[in-house]
């Protein structure tokens, strides 16, 4: 009898199991809202003694400013980012970001190895973005040393 009902609730799970992961590989569809962002270091601050390597476990901060951008041209000022950074092992850097956006604000995380392209998942935020989700894929601009990326912030909220 206790195989019959296992055998029952397998044969119900699997079609739901099925459907999940045929939504899982089709993906999240198109973001409901897309920025493009130039963002412009202002400020920064680290850890990391004068002269020196930088060691697993050492911290920075930096603010920056943002703008609207369309790929060529700086645009108007819509907010600002305060980021952290923590050193790991292996080149790798854990960051935590929150970007000040008109209507609210996006919470960011991830890691990134100082590449010229990084992407790092939007976890959360508040106000207009209180339930949003996505990615952030960060472009350097002009080598590893600019304080400039291009920015593409792609929300599901």
């Amino acid at each position: 009898m206790q195989k019959l009902a296992l055998l029952a609730a397998v044969s119900t799970a699997l079609p739901l199991c099925s459907a999940g992961a045929a939504f899982a590989a089709a993906g999240p569809g198109a973001p409901s809202l897309t920025l493009n962002v130039l963002e412009i270091q202002k400020k920064f601050v680290s850890t990391i003694p004068g002269n020196q390597r930088p060691r697993f476990g050492d911290r920075f901060w930096f603010q920056s400013e943002l703008y609207t951008w369309n790929g060529t041209k700086r645009g108007a000022a819509i907010g600002h980012t305060e980021v952290i950074g923590v050193l790991l092992p292996s080149n790798q850097v854990q960051i935590s970001a929150v970007g000040f956006l008109p209507g609210g604000t996006v919470t960011v995380v991830g890691q990134t190895s100082n590449g010229p392209v990084s992407t790092f998942a939007v976890v959360g935020g508040t106000g207009r973005y209180a339930t949003a989700r996505g990615e952030v894929i960060v472009r350097d601009l002009g080598g590893p040393s600019s304080n400039r990326t291009s920015d593409t912030i792609r929300l599901w909220l």
